[in-house]
């Protein structure tokens, strides 16, 4: 998960005096005597965050008086809310007319806010809340994920050949070039149809064989559309059984597959699009094991 580094600074609940400055003007619209909070980022922030259960980040703040009362801050608390239990997570006395402030947060294992609220020596006060959505930690490995790959039969113009390692199709003319990567092929059988056949096997069904060609197996799979676009790791890839076929056959447009190549790496392509016949084509979109 990508930490959400609010201010390149030292993480921790450190304050910084500055002379009074402009800036951006956050305060209250319906009383703009308020002081303002305004958070400092390097591009990664967002105000409706996703975070990791137990995930450590930094929140910069720029604290800043009001330009037309000019009254000192005085203080600044955080409060944590999850679950409909707030806690303090920092309540600071602080003095000066412009302050930066890095508040270290650690994510539980529950959606939280995290609300700001400022005040100054005239009594005044704003407060800005900002909405956190807690995910699992992730535990599985890296993938691959290549979407819209268009591949040929026979007859068709575009490539019958794919290599989930790079993303690539190729046609027959570039097979023998690339066959220790080329793991999923495609071809219109008599007796099969669509089917998705092991690079190793394309000769004894009848295409042109691929001198140096591995071996890929496939099978069919429960999985639906939506739960294929959900993975971002390989823990529901390699959760599927591991298939043996050599080939698989009678597919069908919007169904999952899955594949083991023989460098081990097992994957699943979904169908897209698919059109049916020798001149025909499939449109996959693949996610496979680093």
């Amino acid at each position: 998960m990508k930490k959400f580094r609010f201010l390149l600074m030292v993480a921790a609940a450190t304050l910084v005096g500055f002379a009074s400055c402009g800036g951006d003007d956050n305060t209250d619209p319906e009383n703009p005597k308020t002081p303002s909070i305004a958070f400092t980022t390097d591009g990664d922030y967002v105000a409706n965050a996703t975070v990791e259960e137990g995930e450590v980040f930094d929140i910069a703040a720029q604290l800043s008086s009001n330009s037309e009362s000019g009254s000192e801050l005085t203080k600044f608390t955080v409060v944590q809310t999850s679950n409909n239990v707030p806690a303090t997570i920092l309540d600071s006395t602080i003095k000066g007319k412009s302050v930066k402030i890095i508040v270290p947060v650690t994510a539980g294992t529950a959606n939280f806010t995290l609300t700001f609220t400022l005040k100054d020596k005239a009594g005044e006060s704003i407060s800005k809340t900002l909405t956190f959505t807690v995910v699992p930690v992730s535990t599985g490995g890296e993938i691959n994920s290549w979407t819209a790959k268009l591949l040929g039969a026979q007859n068709a113009t575009a490539g019958s050949l794919f290599a989930s390692v790079s993303g690539n199709v190729y046609k027959q003319s570039e097979a023998n070039a690339n066959a220790a990567t080329i793991d999923i092929t495609y071809g219109v059988l008599g007796t099969g149809g669509s089917s998705f056949i092991s690079p190793d096997k394309r000769g004894t069904n009848g295409f042109t064989a691929i001198t140096g060609a591995t071996a890929t197996a496939f099978a069919a799979t429960t999985m639906t559309a939506t739960e294929f676009a959900a993975i971002t790791d390989d823990t529901e890839i390699t959760a599927q059984t591991a298939p043996t076929a050599d080939k698989v056959t009678s597919l069908e447009n919007g169904k999952v597959y899955v594949f083991k190549n023989a460098a081990g790496k097992q994957g699943l392509i979904h169908i897209s699009a698919l059109t049916t016949g020798e001149s025909g084509s499939v449109t996959i979109d693949v996610k496979v094991q680093k």
